[in-house]
């Protein structure tokens, strides 16, 4: 049994021993850590970019609905509104995950969508695409849930730490991709205090 199966059978093992929802809450953690040079500006931006956080944010959240995670939602959509900017996302429309290409062929005869226009929120809704989303992570640290922690050896060198927290709900996280799953821990209350699963 691999570790990705392994959490989510404890996580649903704790949900039916304390009774617990599909909408209980389950904070998912990543960390990345290593030893740098702190008397610069950009060590966090070094340590960001080593960690691979963008990339593993973006593949927990691409199956996701767009706006489960507000913080990123709101970041994403302000500089890529969907309404002007549909090449940026994947379409959700009756049942399909579809790219603006794919709407453009598959829907150029609908009556509700104007190729021309790309009007593609009439017929459905945004989603994130991966590799899109973690270019825009990657651009824009401080739109992230990241927690830092610094251990100083001296003026000059340190260990950083980066931890990404994302809040989803236990169904969410049972619908998910086992492969994104990999490298986050994951903590939900119950009514006897908070249990984790590393």
């Amino acid at each position: 049994m691999t570790f990705i199966n392994k959490l989510r059978k404890k996580l649903d093992e704790i949900a039916n021993h304390h009774n617990l929802s599909g909408n209980t809450k389950v904070t998912l953690k990543q960390s990345y850590g290593d030893d740098c040079v702190i008397c610069t500006d950009t060590y966090k931006d070094e340590i960001y970019e080593e960690s691979g956080l963008p990339g593993a944010i973006a593949s927990l959240l691409q199956d996701l609905p767009i706006d489960h995670l507000q913080d990123v939602y709101s970041a994403y959509t302000k500089q890529y509104p969907p309404e002007e900017n549909q090449d940026q996302y994947l379409w959700d429309i009756n049942g399909e995950t579809l790219c603006l290409d794919e709407v453009n062929e598959t829907y150029a005869d609908d009556p509700l969508y104007d190729v021309d226009l790309q009007n593609v929120n009439a017929l459905g809704t945004p989603r994130f695409e991966e590799s899109l989303l973690e270019e825009f992570l990657s651009e824009n640290m401080w739109e992230l849930p990241i927690e830092w922690d610094e251990d100083r050896f001296d003026y000059k060198r340190g260990y950083v730490t980066a931890t990404a927290t994302i809040t989803l709900t236990l169904d969410a996280i049972m619908d998910l991709q086992d492969h994104v799953l990999a490298g986050w821990s994951a903590s939900l209350k119950t009514p006897f205090g908070m249990l984790t699963v590393e």
